[in-house]
């Protein structure tokens, strides 16, 4: 007996046993939801680039797969949105949109109990162990009261010998600290100028006068810790420095006849803020890891 086969049944036959290689594009579609997913997350959590290389082989391999899917099963809807999705969020894309994202609105990682975390927003500094309970200072105040204690030593020395002093060009006054992240801190410092002579000529007399006035301006803003952080300034040759323990500090330096006299100090809480603000603001980030910093904090 002669079978006929019609050629039709054979191709549509052949066509269903070629297409059950390929993939469903809805498979295709999940698979890339999946591969996006994590890529943001690893995104946000600041994984190493060795997660990032394996999510982007897994994103090319979504993106062949899917291709092959809409070609050959003809997906005009599913698989290019498969396609588009790996292509928008894929580690490459959102290294470049993160850098974009940090620019604006500073580093920004992803928590499980909490979403996403502001760091632009983090009261405290990147780098350095903010206390748990913080006072505000009266910097301002502060400010005004060095300019006067520092103001006396020149004025003394420049009646009693003539020195003449002089003034760096550093900014001096009240600074709000950036926090490292993209935003400011809570915390200020205080810089006075840095004053500069000349005239030192060495001779007891001046010295004396020099140490003596010092010490007097160091009373006056309650710098009651002395340390001879290099040599001996009372030879003539060394940096002695006052502080009281909270962050301020006056450093006198003597090299020659060539005399220095400076006051820097902080991090100091706002006098704007207040402790129960600070404290609020504090508690959103505690349990976290910080993330690096993408400036330099300028701590005093």
């Amino acid at each position: 007996m002669t079978r006929t086969v019609d050629p039709a049944i054979v191709g549509r036959d052949s066509r269903r046993t070629g297409l059950r290689a390929v993939p469903r594009p809805r498979t295709a579609l999940l698979v890339a939801i999946v591969v996006a997913a994590a890529s943001v997350l690893a995104s946000l959590a600041g994984a190493g680039w060795g997660i990032g290389l394996v999510l982007m082989l897994l994103a090319i391999g979504v993106t062949v797969w899917a291709t092959v899917a809409a070609v050959r099963r003809d997906s005009v809807l599913v698989a290019p949105l498969a396609i588009v999705l790996v292509a928008v969020l894929n580690p490459l894309v959102l290294s470049g949109l993160g850098a974009h994202i940090r620019e604006r609105a500073g580093v920004i990682t992803f928590a499980f109990d909490r979403g996403l975390v502001l760091w632009s927003t983090y009261p405290g500094i990147a780098g350095w162990d903010a206390p748990e309970d913080a006072t505000p200072v009266n910097t301002t105040g502060l400010a005004q009261a060095e300019q006067r204690a520092l103001r006396g030593t020149v004025e003394a020395t420049t009646a009693a010998y003539g020195w003449v002093w002089s003034i760096g060009e550093g900014a001096a006054g009240v600074f709000r600290i950036a926090n490292g992240y993209g935003g400011e801190s809570l915390f200020e410092r205080v810089d006075s100028p840095v004053w500069t002579s000349e005239d030192f000529d060495g001779s007891a007399p001046q010295r004396d006068l020099l140490l003596s006035s010092a010490q007097s301006a160091a009373a006056a803003l309650e710098l009651t810790t002395v340390t001879e952080a290099e040599g001996d300034v009372a030879r003539g040759d060394g940096v002695r420095q006052w502080d009281d323990g909270a962050g301020g500090v006056m450093t006198l330096r003597v090299a020659g006849s060539r005399v220095t006299l400076r006051y820097t100090g902080g991090p100091f809480l706002s006098g704007s803020s207040s402790a129960a603000e600070y404290r609020l603001a504090r508690s959103g980030f505690e349990g976290l890891e910080p993330p690096a910093p993408i400036e330099e904090p300028d701590l005093p």
